[in-house]
């Protein structure tokens, strides 16, 4: 753990305070150095909510979700942090029936549905 300044942003750019923040195996093994592709010093992560603390006037103080994609924890700091600044295109208003924690499981989502649909486990909810 180190401390770290509050991200700049670009002015197409949020800055997040982070609620919550997924662990997916692609964290992993970036950390334990296993992509040749990602950038070092690096933070990691990529599947995160929080509030929004700066960016548009709009959307100041909105949960939100986001995550994969525009090169979190490889090529720019991911949101393994307690903020991240990201493009406003990377992040959705969180739904309201969602926790924090529950908005972060997108990759982890995505590959128990792969696993269940390969393995046919329940055939009959493959798309």
């Amino acid at each position: 753990m180190v401390e770290r300044s509050l991200p700049a942003r670009a002015a197409d750019e949020v800055v997040v305070a982070v609620r919550a923040a997924g662990i997916n195996p692609s964290d992993v093994k970036n950390v334990l150095g296993s992509f040749p592709h990602t950038s070092v010093p690096r933070v990691p992560g990529h599947d995160f909510a929080g509030v929004v603390t700066d960016g548009p006037a709009e959307l100041i103080g909105q949960a939100v979700w986001g995550g994969s994609g525009e090169g979190f924890g490889f090529s720019r700091d991911g949101c393994h942090a307690q903020y991240v600044s990201v493009p406003v295109s990377a992040i959705a208003p969180k739904p309201d029936t969602l926790s924090y924690a529950a908005a972060t499981c997108g990759v982890p989502y995505i590959t128990a549905w792969d696993a269940l649909e390969r393995s046919q486990w329940w055939p009959e909810l493959a798309c």
